[in-house]
């Protein structure tokens, strides 16, 4: 019997191939860093050289240069995994050994196959290699790991394995942007820390329900503004969906209305969006020297994280300075507010604010948008959900116009009345089931040599938790492609670590209850008002090809028709 097999009894193959993260080895001596940039510099100056001295020669070596860098990279790795191979017994065979052949593969497939989804080799690859695999991020080695015993080891031992380093990930923009002091990211007593002081405030949901409701309204408002003199139309809504859930987050966390469901494109906006769409950008992280490089898009990219910093720092100094008047509920404030003896620096608030916004507004926007696809696909769910909505909430237009609590502390209501409204809870977990913002949970990194799966895994290698994999695992789901929320009636508890949009353990998203919550009573308010359709019988949800994420693309849209009565 193989090692998996020994440690997951559910694991299908044992010729599993694992190779080593470049820091698991000793890393050779000799050539200082300086020399790698002379080299880059040899490379760039020859290649303008030959350009200017015949356009076709330029291209030529430029040719050249990228065979003999893919065949230096591959040779490189094998190096890496013999040595590998000598500490852990661990043997290399197959194609995902060679990174440059591994990643054509990847890319050929979404490429060439219009319909394939990395979340589809992701598939794929659990099916041939099991609960343990190797994947390639350019020329960096990750471990992945399938099933839930895994990635509940993972998640639980905070010890060993710790949140990556950005720069560990190549992705020193987003390091710089956000730094590792914050909830995301920091390790040890530093995280636990941070997470001691913005834990609370974060989980106040009750108090960010009338800040909900108003972008609810807004959303409700801009969608029925462009269905015509019929009612019915089919609507586009990744703006109106990344818009509601930007708007949300802005307000609710520091103060702060990016106004994006009134305004396409403003500066905050612009300069968010592009952050995103280069921070994340795979290209950077498979060629790192992109980071480095004078170009126009890292210019850019500076002055639009300059613009966001000063934004933020002066909400975060304006807060401090009127903290005697009128409070204000938004977590930024709570958290200045209430903890005088155990404070964070303005950088830190900076930083956290920042990476709540881009972990917050995201995963809303991606699980909406699955909400909403289920809805039109499953309309006696609609009409369910719809009918407990009116029940529970006659008024839904004042039911959250005030936060939801008394002045004696208690709750109100609405707000416990959404608390349980478990029709609406079970159909959002089981969409995020199948449309996880996430399909791989962000890597760690092994602080020491260590067990997995049977395999001693040395330090300074990267793991990741395929999320999409496990949940859409069969032996871990019963039938994982049919969509039944009632699978959630009863103890969460029975899936322990095999549900993950938000994570698990002691690190699960401390914004899960924000999100949930948002998404309820945007989804009560869009039913009161929309009856939502598939724009066709065979209509499937269009994901973003190539994305790590769940995120719907451009064209996604639903059929929206205007209600005549809310009782209907």
């Amino acid at each position: 019997m193989s090692p998996i097999q020994r440690e997951c009894p559910c694991s299908a193959r044992t010729d599993i191939t694992i190779s080593p993260h470049p820091h698991s080895v000793p890393p050779a001596k000799g050539k200082p860093a300086f020399a790698l940039w002379l080299l880059y510099l040899a490379i760039i100056i020859t290649l303008i050289g030959a350009w200017l001295l015949h356009p076709v020669l330029g291209i030529a070596l430029a040719a050249g240069l990228a065979i003999a860098a893919a065949a230096w990279t591959s040779w490189h790795n094998q190096r890496q995994a013999r040595r590998f191979r000598r500490v852990t017994g661990i043997d290399n065979t197959g194609p995902e050994r060679l990174p440059v052949l591994g990643a054509l593969r990847t890319f050929c497939d979404i490429a060439l196959r219009r319909q394939t989804q990395l979340r589809d080799i992701d598939l794929q690859r659990m099916r041939r290699y099991g609960d343990i695999y190797l994947m390639f991020l350019g020329t960096m080695p990750i471990v992945v790991v399938t099933c839930s015993r895994l990635a509940g080891r993972i998640s639980t031992a905070l010890d060993v394995f710790a949140k990556s380093d950005p720069r560990d990930l190549n992705m020193p923009f987003y390091y710089q942007w956000v730094g590792n002091n914050n909830v995301v990211l920091a390790n040890g007593e530093a995280w636990r820390r941070i997470r001691r002081i913005t834990h609370p405030p974060l989980n106040r949901v009750h108090l960010f329900s009338p800040i909900f409701r108003r972008k609810a309204l807004l959303l409700c408002e801009s969608i029925a503004s462009q269905l015509p003199a019929t009612g019915t139309a089919d609507i586009k809504l990744q703006r109106w969906l990344k818009a509601v859930s930007l708007d949300s987050a802005g307000e609710a966390l520091f103060g702060y209305d990016f106004n994006h469901l009134k305004q396409q494109r403003n500066p905050g906006v612009d300069a968010l969006d592009y952050i995103l769409a280069q921070v994340f950008n795979p290209l950077r992280r498979m060629l790192p020297i992109i980071n480095q490089l004078p170009l126009p898009s890292n210019r850019r990219l500076q002055r639009s994280m300059t613009l966001l910093d000063q934004l933020v720092l002066n909400l975060v100094r304006s807060t401090r300075n009127r903290q005697s008047e009128t409070p204000r509920n938004h977590v930024l404030e709570l958290l200045l507010r209430e903890h005088a003896e155990e404070h964070l620096s303005d950088e830190e608030l900076r930083n956290n604010i920042i990476a709540m916004v881009l972990a917050s507004h995201e995963t809303t926007q991606v699980a909406l948008g699955g909400v909403l696809y289920h809805l039109a696909r499953y309309p006696q769910w609609q009409q369910q959900i719809r009918q407990e909505a009116t029940e529970l909430f006659p008024d839904l237009d004042a039911a959250f116009a005030q936060p939801g609590h008394h002045e004696d502390g208690r709750h109100s209501l609405a707000f416990r009345s959404l608390q349980s409204f478990h029709t609406l809870s079970r159909f959002i977990l089981e969409s995020m089931r199948i449309y996880s913002p996430l399909a791989h949970q962000n890597p760690r990194t092994t602080t020491r040599a260590t067990e997995l799966a049977g395999y001693q895994i040395p330090i300074g290698t990267l793991v990741s938790i395929n999320i999409h994999a496990i949940h859409m695992n069969p032996r871990e789901w019963t039938q994982p492609e049919r969509f039944d929320p009632e699978r959630f009636t009863g103890e969460s508890s029975q899936f322990s670590h095999a549900y993950l949009p938000f994570g698990t353990g002691p690190r699960i998203c401390a914004g899960r209850l924000f999100s949930l919550m948002e998404q309820k009573i945007v989804i009560c308010h869009l039913l009161r008002r929309f009856d939502i359709e598939l724009p066709s019988p065979d209509y499937i949800l269009p994901l973003e090809r190539g994305s790590f994420t769940g995120m719907h693309d451009a064209s996604f849209r639903l059929r929206f028709r205007q209600r005549t009565s809310p009782a209907d």
